[in-house]
């Protein structure tokens, strides 16, 4: 049909515009581009697996069960990692927590921005088809791509403006839909 059509070249837009921004000619693969592949892969589950699970209406218990999940995935390392010894440090604890801003800013964060961003995400990502869902996706890597230059670690050559601009045109391929004729 003709907006199977149009979610086809919408998704081949965007596929190519991420090629793009990830040049896989260059010839080797780094570890951003290995990251990236692992993370569309780990995208394209998750979109699945909102789509099957959002359809019973029962946003508040996923939303609750990633952040459960993910607490539970970063604890697991966090005794091992460099820099963690302040973890168990009751004087940094003390001092971290007399601080209000510190409380303002991990409740914005908390709630907002994680909380409320994460719900809102399952309770309205079933208004999207999986395939349209993945391609609003695609605007990830353009965005992180986006603040890696303003904080000038990537330069945006020709092939990244390319390739975001093809991202956008698969988006909005997507999302504009022609006028009816008359």
């Amino acid at each position: 049909t003709r907006m199977e059509l149009r979610l086809g070249v919408g998704v081949g837009l965007a596929l190519v515009g991420v090629a793009l921004l990830t040049r896989p000619w260059n010839g080797s693969l780094g570890a951003g581009e290995v990251f990236s592949i692992l993370c569309a892969f780990f995208f394209a589950v998750h979109i699945l697996a909102i789509d099957h699970l959002t359809r019973e209406g029962r946003e508040v218990e996923i939303t609750l069960a990633m952040i459960g999940v993910t607490a539970f995935l970063i604890a697991i390392p966090l005794p091992f990692l460099a820099g963690t010894e302040l973890l168990t440090d009751t004087g940094f604890w003390w001092e971290v927590f007399r601080d209000p801003w510190i409380w303002a800013g991990l409740t914005g964060l908390s709630l907002l921005g994680t909380v409320w961003v994460l719900w809102a995400l399952n309770r309205y990502q079933k208004a999207l088809s999986p395939t349209r869902a993945a391609v609003l996706y695609t605007l990830e890597p353009l965005w992180a791509l986006v603040f890696s230059a303003m904080a000038g670690r990537e330069s945006l050559d020709i092939w990244f403006v390319c390739g975001g601009l093809t991202i956008l045109a698969g988006n909005m391929w997507i999302e504009v839909r022609p006028r009816a004729p008359g």
